[in-house]
């Protein structure tokens, strides 16, 4: 594992086994939360460090894609239109 690789999944985890923030954490929240496919990663915590943007040709891509779509709930808002 190269070490950019090993602070993309150092501690700490969520719950998913994930690093909050990770590009895996990221692609099944944004899912979730029914924002747009938006491949990204937080360097360490979300929203507490920079944010990385991902081309399809970057290796943290297929882990935003992959926790996209391994997301099968999505956020309950409430809310009903009729």
């Amino acid at each position: 594992m190269s070490e950019r690789e090993k602070m993309i999944y150092q501690s700490p985890k969520n719950g998913l086994g994930k690093r909050h923030g990770s590009a895996e954490d990221r692609g099944a929240a944004d899912f979730y939360y029914g924002r747009a496919f938006t491949p990204h990663y937080y360097v360490a915590d979300t929203y507490d460090t920079h944010r990385i943007h991902l081309e399809p040709t970057d290796p943290e891509y297929e882990l935003y894609e992959a926790g996209w779509n391994m997301q099968e709930d999505k956020k309950d808002w409430g809310t009903t239109y009729e």
